[in-house]
């Protein structure tokens, strides 16, 4: 008897496969929610997570209104006509060395969400007699541990690990705009971000240029233990549930006639 059940439990346990159960995403639209004019914290709930924003300026070279028709940061439409969180500097504040930084916390600590991915807008620099290029640097992590992302941009950035360069001048909107692009995302599980942004190989601090960017939407995915896609198990054929009875019939039948 023990033989037989043994080869029914087999049998059915190799012919059971997996089926992956699709994650819950949703996205942070800009346009939907709101960000006070130059207000440096922010919390929005989501059905997936909560994400907590954090801007710290510390020297102090956020626009503010005027000159800014707002004060900075704030969700408009600017970049591409597309409504996004826009930071932007004075230079001369800025400096080379004084980062404005932007710190999210994403879902619960220790399990974070999954598939992140956002853009920046207008990540470029300037050439000829005001060089400068603009420096992003992105990290992420999850429980503390670093989560390096994949960072895609066009030819007038350059990318070297987390840190993405802004070395040609793009257009705030129409043609060439996208041109300014960079694509962010993380191959695995986070619960916190932080983009870094600062100016760099400037000789020459042009009094007058107020340098920025815009933060698009984030879109994210619900998070596993694990990091990964869920699995289940389903029969591999519609017609396995008849085999596997048939079988338990099968020994039931043996254990029956063994006895007699």
């Amino acid at each position: 008897m023990h033989i037989v059940t043994n080869i029914v439990l087999t049998v059915s346990l190799l012919l059971v496969n997996f089926k992956t159960v699709a994650q819950n995403c949703e996205t942070l639209q800009w346009d939907s929610v709101s960000w006070a004019a130059g207000s440096l914290t922010n919390t929005y709930p989501g059905t997936i997570a909560t994400l907590d924003f954090t801007v710290t300026d510390t020297f102090g070279a956020l626009l503010p209104a005027p000159p800014s028709p707002v004060s900075l940061p704030v969700n408009f439409a600017f970049y591409q006509n597309i409504t996004s969180l826009l930071i932007s500097v004075d230079l001369v504040t800025l400096g080379t060395d004084r980062p404005v930084v932007i710190d999210m916390n994403l879902g619960t600590p220790g399990t974070g969400v999954d598939s992140v991915e956002f853009r920046l807008f207008d990540v470029d620099g300037e050439v000829g007699a005001f060089l400068r290029e603009e420096s992003y640097v992105v990290t992420g992590s999850l429980a503390g541990a670093p989560v390096a992302p994949n960072l895609s941009g066009t030819s007038s950035h350059v990318i070297a690990g987390n840190e993405v360069r802004g070395v040609s001048s793009t257009p705030a909107s129409g043609p060439g705009a996208s041109d300014g692009d960079v694509l962010i995302g993380f191959p695995s599980a986070v619960d916190s971000i932080r983009i870094s942004y600062s100016v760099v190989n400037s000789p020459v601090i042009n009094p007058g240029s107020q340098p920025g960017f815009g933060l698009s939407d984030i879109s994210y995915c619900e998070s596993s233990i694990d990091g990964k896609l869920h699995a289940v198990p389903v029969m591999a054929h519609p017609t396995l549930p008849i085999f596997f009875f048939c079988m338990i019939a099968v020994v039931g039948y043996t254990v029956r006639s063994k006895r007699a």
